[in-house]
């Protein structure tokens, strides 16, 4: 086991304690107010970074950091990191509605998960996870 670090951004700290009250093995917490070098050192560090599409993602794969993005509403064909990275991994459930943005987000979606993020069931996550520690450190 390695160690696990939570960070997020403004408002997603909700998020946190849900996915911690799960957890077997220890962790930290950041908080959302981590200056962009102190993200870098983080990141730089990381044996894996698994986060959703965001700059935590490109930041990664800009290291050669091996990361596994959670996409929702974005469209991964844009938004994740090209390159020649062996261990960049993504996990995305296109619906009808995807991609979307925040002008033509369904009323069900605003202010949630989104009906993207609903659909992407917490086993695939697990088992990408798994595979990916079978692969990466075996």
């Amino acid at each position: 086991g390695g160690k696990v670090i939570f960070t997020c951004g403004p408002k997603e700290d909700r998020f946190v304690a849900p996915i911690q009250h799960y957890m077997q093995t220890p962790f930290h917490y950041t908080g959302e107010n981590l200056s962009l070098t102190k993200t870098h050192e983080m990141i730089s560090s990381a044996k894996l970074v698994f986060t959703n599409d965001s700059g935590t993602m490109h930041i990664a794969a800009a290291l050669s950091v091996p990361v596994l993005a959670l996409f929702g509403s974005g469209d991964p064909k844009i938004f994740f990191p090209s390159g020649t990275a062996r261990f960049r991994y993504m996990v995305y459930k296109k619906l009808e509605c995807a991609p979307c943005t925040l002008k033509s987000r369904l009323p069900e979606c605003i202010n949630d998960y989104g009906l993207c993020k609903k659909a992407i069931q917490p086993e695939i996550l697990l088992i990408k996870l798994y595979c990916f520690t079978i692969i990466k450190f075996n």
